[in-house]
């Protein structure tokens, strides 16, 4: 069992891990995933934002993925971590910019603000 919290969010999550987010100044605006639940969706934050960040157990890629939804750039893992995919992680920070965690984890930033795909639907 994993077990994380920021801000107001918390989770209890079977199996591989969990990680959860907040604002440091807005405690309320946070969320929490397990291990397996889809990541995105999330608010694009800047590389300077203040936030509280926990992950328990989560693999390296599944940290990234999780950071990856946060950050309004892209999220890149270098290839010199591609060998340690599988370990698990485990972080909890607070009061600390979103760019720092980022590379506190090893991971890098795009430079590249994400571009949303506009789907549109086909007529027939």
């Amino acid at each position: 069992m994993s077990r994380c919290s920021a801000g107001y969010c918390e989770c209890d999550c079977p199996g591989r891990g969990c990680g959860c987010w907040s604002l440091s100044d807005d405690p309320i605006s946070c969320d929490c995933h397990c291990y397996g639940s889809p990541f995105g969706g999330g608010p694009a934050l800047p590389g300077n934002a203040l936030v509280d960040i926990s992950i328990s157990g989560l693999p390296l890629l599944d940290a990234a993925k999780f950071m990856n939804s946060l950050h309004s750039e892209q999220v890149l893992v270098p290839t010199d971590l591609l060998k340690k995919l599988n370990k698990r992680v485990y972080l909890k920070v607070k009061r600390k910019h979103l760019s720092d965690i980022v590379k506190r984890l090893g991971f890098v930033t795009s430079g590249h603000r994400k571009i949303k795909i506009k789907r549109t639907k086909k007529r027939t």
